[in-house]
């Protein structure tokens, strides 16, 4: 299979702040790294982008990602969509980037919870469905601008809350703060109810980096959040332009079901712990 769905050439024309020496001196650093996997030539230039273009960021945000993931094999490795219980996960949220980005050109990942029943949620099981989707939309489509997130709670209750796992709560965060190959420019919460997304926001604070923690917005109504992305990206259920969330749900689960190689690769890059240099300079300490 060929992992690098995106063609790289496409890739530097969008990117030209970047040159191609540039990316293969970071691609040979990390891929002389003792501990860290080979990566390929995009995923060194999603690793610079999302720092913009910062050589030693770029550095500790590659081994962030990898360290974390091999850390937490529940909820990031072993994601066969076709195995339990990543399948059954599947039909218990819709996460789905959307067809139109937002006038910043950030492109809009939509996550809400279509089986309220809080005994079909599993924590560990949506980080990994979330990772899925980020990864698989940033090797088909290639890099983009930014990213927002809109994360609508009409069904989250105070007993879903009870099913937050804290470990993989912590793992996401992390992930998010330090090592996710994107820029994260913004995250909303609407729909909201004032008690729920309080608690919610306490439970996260401590575990997320100021730079990302003040990035969060929170809106009563979708209609509070149109400012920041426009009710015509969204859904037409909100009223919006896109197809409908049943319908964005299914080809969004179709498309991972059907790139199970895809997922068996990415799991194939782990962390050597044995191997990881002594001295860890500006290397994280995860636990």
């Amino acid at each position: 299979m060929s992992v690098q769905f995106i063609d790289i050439e496409t890739e530097y024309e969008k990117n030209k702040q970047v040159q191609r020496k540039q990316v293969r001196k970071f691609m040979d650093w990390i891929n002389q790294q003792p501990h860290l996997p080979k990566i390929t030539e995009f995923q060194a230039l999603t690793f610079l982008h999302s720092c913009y273009y910062d050589e030693d960021a770029a550095k500790k945000t590659a081994d962030v990602f990898f360290t974390v993931k091999t850390s937490n094999p529940n909820v990031f490795r072993m994601r066969d969509p076709h195995k339990l219980p990543t399948t059954e996960g599947l039909d218990v949220t819709v996460m789905s980037m959307l067809p139109k980005k937002t006038p910043k050109g950030y492109t809009i990942l939509y996550i809400k919870l279509i089986d309220p029943d809080p005994r079909h949620l599993n924590m560990a099981t949506q980080v990994k469905i979330f990772d899925m989707t980020c990864m698989l939309h940033l090797h088909q489509t290639g890099i983009t601008e930014g990213y927002v997130a809109m994360l609508d709670m009409q069904e989250v209750a105070l007993r879903h809350l009870f099913r937050l796992s804290p470990s993989a709560l912590k793992a996401l965060l992390y992930y998010i703060s330090e090592g996710i190959p994107g820029r994260i420019m913004e995250f909303h919460f609407v729909n909201t109810i004032p008690f729920i997304i309080n608690k919610v926001l306490t439970l996260i604070k401590p575990l997320l980096s100021k730079k990302i923690y003040d990035i969060i917005h929170v809106h009563s109504t979708v209609e509070d959040s149109a400012e920041f992305i426009p009710i015509d990206c969204l859904p037409e259920d909100y009223g919006g332009s896109a197809e409908a969330i049943s319908v964005i749900h299914e080809k969004s689960k179709q498309k991972l079901l059907q790139n199970e190689a895809f997922f068996e690769w990415e799991d194939t890059q782990v962390v050597d712990e044995s191997l990881r240099p002594k001295k860890k300079s500006y290397w994280f300490s995860w636990g």
